[in-house]
C-alpha cells in the first residue's frame, strides 16, 4: 500500500508540473480561479490514471485465479465422477454378492426380500407394514432365514457380509481396472 500512497502523492505533483509547462510555453497569464480548476482536473486525472495502474495487475491476478479454480473445480468433478462409478460398480457388486448367498442359503423370494430389508435396518414391525403383512408372518420368515443360513440373528447375519464386504469390493474395482493409484474409501 505505501507504493499507492506515494503514486497518488506524485499525482498533484504532476499536474502542478504541467500547468507550470503551460504557463511556460503559453506566457498568457489566466486568471487564478482558472490556474486552480485547471490543477484539480489534471490532479484528478492522473489519480484516475494511478487506480487504473493500480486495479488493471488485480484483475489479471482475479482471472488467473479464476482459471486455476475452473481447473481444481474440474480435476473435482472428474474424481466425483469417478468415485460414483466406483460406488456404483462397489454397491452392484455387494448386491449381487448378497443375492448370491441367499441363493445359496435356499431362501425363498419373500425371505430374500426380508433378510435385504433386516440388513437395512429396517425393525421387523417396519418390514411388515412394508410388505402389508402381520409381525407375526415376518417373525416366521426370519426365523426360517436364520435356519437356513445357520446364523443365530440380526446381528450375526450383517456381520456375515460385513466380514467379506471390504474382499468383495476390492475384486470388483479391481476386475474393472478402476483402482487407479487412489484408494477407494
Amino acid at each position: 500500500m505505501p507504493r499507492a500512497l506515494a503514486l497518488f502523492a506524485i499525482a498533484p505533483v504532476l499536474a502542478a508540473a504541467f500547468i507550470a509547462l503551460d504557463l511556460i510555453v503559453d506566457p498568457s497569464r489566466p486568471p487564478p480561479a482558472e490556474i486552480a480548476i485547471d490543477l484539480a482536473e489534471k490532479t484528478i486525472l492522473f489519480a484516475l490514471v494511478v487506480v487504473a495502474l493500480l486495479i488493471v495487475p488485480k484483475f489479471a491476478n482475479i482471472e488467473r485465479d479464476t482459471a486455476a479454480m475452473r481447473v481444481d473445480l474440474d480435476r473435482a468433478r472428474q474424481d466425483g465422477e469417478r468415485w460414483r462409478q466406483n460406488s456404483r460398480l462397489l454397491m452392484t457388486g455387494l448386491a449381487e454378492a448378497i443375492q448370491r448367498q441367499f441363493d445359496d442359503w435356499g431362501l425363498t423370494a419373500a425371505e430374500a426380500d426380508i433378510a435385504g430389508l433386516m440388513l437395512n435396518g429396517l425393525p421387523l414391525k417396519g418390514i411388515a407394514r412394508l410388505r402389508q403383512t402381520g409381525e407375526a408372518t415376518i417373525r416366521q420368515q426370519v426365523q426360517g432365514i436364520y435356519r437356513k443360513s445357520g446364523l443365530a440373528n440380526r446381528t450375526a447375519l450383517a456381520a456375515d457380509f460385513l466380514e467379506d464386504l471390504y474382499d468383495v469390493a476390492a475384486a470388483r474395482v479391481a476386475s474393472a481396472g478402476l483402482a487407479g493409484d487412489r484408494p477407494v474409501n
